[in-house]
């Protein structure tokens, strides 16, 4: 294999092949996606976990002329991230280049990622996510600069308004593109120039004593980081209609659409770059895990049921792998002493995260599904109120049957066989339903019921609905 000349490489290194059935997946996946030069130079970067420009030229033998397209594609897609190092010493910098899977799993995800989004939202919403998966990302500046008609315009700001506020795009910048480890140990190492400096005594200080308040000021700084709340403050902009401004040049003149209400919403700033959160996707992986178990488990009713409570609390969960585990394993392997991360300290953290939860506002009712169902919810995963309409034992003429019976009532064994329900159900928990429905849930509905519902019949059907909802 020759690559003098800055030819493709014949095939992957071998060590793509070897090191792990992982590193060959996204090596292959990189190499059907971006080309054989694009795959050989992420594994050759996978096998040696960090190496500079000139580094990665004598592997690869690649001019580095061609390694800087290479790895700007491959930085672009989240296959690869790097971090500028200075050495204080001599004030020289480097730049380093590290692997990166974010950008292989959207790869290899991205059929399941872009049906998904069309299925829950629209061609439109699935369109958009598709050309950010390509691009790796985007604004909707650039986005909308083949659109001329301002219906057009604004539905496609609607759309992106509404992917950025269910949290499957986020806002980017430099940052993102950084090794994580790289920008941590940084921090650490000027909070520890630091903290000498403000300490007079920290010389004959415990070395313990001084590890311990330099990572804390290490954790207070990188967190603080990693929130980025001034991108985040640059989000959106105040809510307005698409006319005017600076959208009024992709009007066309024979547009004729009016302005009203629907063309009110919260935009998002057209100049900041946005990228698809994998991190939302995954949440919704687990979501449609956990309903294929109760599926199977419990019924298909209450799985739809359990879909439409999931899809309250995807947006608003934390992450599977949260940045405060990350962080503890960052800190755990800094100072004289590496040991990694302690297994007691890694379960507090994962209780503390669980309260963080719970202080989230996860809580919901019957009433809330209830909502969520009328307002769409339902229909986006085959639920109807049919379904749920003899799913289980009505409590209500159920609990009239026994109380008949104990009156001496005249029901006879067949009256007793029609009235035997399909699904068993635990009288207790009747009881406790019917108990709790009649304290909280009527005065609930009521007042639901001034947002939207009807009153009269309907609001004895939904109140039937409540209590199905209950015992699911």
């Amino acid at each position: 294999m020759s690559n003098s000349a800055g030819l493709p490489p014949d095939s992957l290194p071998t060590s793509a092949k070897t090191q792990s059935p992982q590193s060959y997946l996204f090596s292959s996946i990189i190499k059907l996606n971006l080309g054989e030069q694009a795959a050989f130079v992420y594994a050759t970067i996978l096998g040696y976990d960090r190496l500079n420009l000139s580094q990665l030229s004598q592997y690869t033998k690649i001019k580095p002329s061609i390694l800087k397209k290479i790895l700007v594609s491959l930085i672009q897609l989240e296959c690869v991230s790097y971090f500028k190092e200075t050495n204080y010493l001599t004030k020289k910098s480097q730049v380093l280049y590290f692997p990166r899977d974010d950008g292989c799993w959207k790869m290899i995800y991205s059929g399941d990622i872009i049906s998904g989004i069309k299925k829950d939202y629209s061609e439109m919403h699935a369109t958009i996510v598709q050309n950010i998966l390509i691009a790796g990302h985007l604004t909707i500046e650039d986005y909308i600069q083949n659109f001329t008609r301002k219906s057009e315009i604004t539905q496609i700001e609607k759309a992106f308004s509404m992917l950025t506020r269910e949290k499957w795009l986020i806002p980017i910048n430099e940052l993102h593109f950084q090794n994580k480890y790289d920008v941590f140990y940084n921090i650490y190492k000027q909070k520890t120039t630091q903290y000498n400096s403000e300490h007079a005594g920290a010389k004959t200080m415990s070395q313990a004593k001084k590890l311990t308040a330099v990572k804390e000021m290490t954790r207070d700084r990188y967190l603080s980081v990693l929130a980025n709340e001034e991108l985040h403050l640059k989000l959106y902009k105040t809510p307005s209609a698409s006319k005017g401004g600076k959208h009024s040049h992709h009007v066309g003149d024979d547009d004729n659409d009016t302005d009203d209400a629907s063309n009110y919403f919260q935009k998002v700033n057209i100049k900041l770059p946005l990228t698809f959160n994998f991190e939302r996707f995954q949440k919704r992986l687990r979501s449609m895990h956990l309903v294929s178990e109760v599926k199977h488990k419990i019924g298909v009713v209450s799985a739809k049921i359990y879909a439409i409570a999931l899809n309250r609390l995807e947006a608003k969960s934390i992450d599977l792998i949260p940045g405060d585990i990350e962080l503890e394993e960052f800190l755990a392997n800094v100072g004289q002493t590496t040991v990694g991360l302690d297994p007691h300290l890694f379960n507090e953290l994962k209780k503390r995260l669980q309260l963080r939860d719970q202080e989230r506002g996860f809580n919901f009712s019957a009433n809330d599904i209830l909502k969520d169902m009328k307002s769409g919810q339902g229909r986006k995963f085959g639920l109807v109120e049919s379904d749920l309409i003899d799913s289980v034992v009505d409590p209500s003429s159920y609990l009239s049957t026994l109380k008949r019976k104990r009156q001496g009532g005249n029901a006879n064994s067949e009256d007793d066989e029609g009235d035997r329900p399909s699904k068993k159900v635990k009288l207790e928990a009747i009881d406790s339903i019917l108990d709790d429905d009649n304290n909280s849930d009527d005065d609930n509905f009521a007042n639901n019921s001034k947002g939207g519902f009807q009153n009269g019949n309907s609001s004895a059907k939904d109140h039937r609905l409540l209590i199905l909802y209950s015992v699911h």
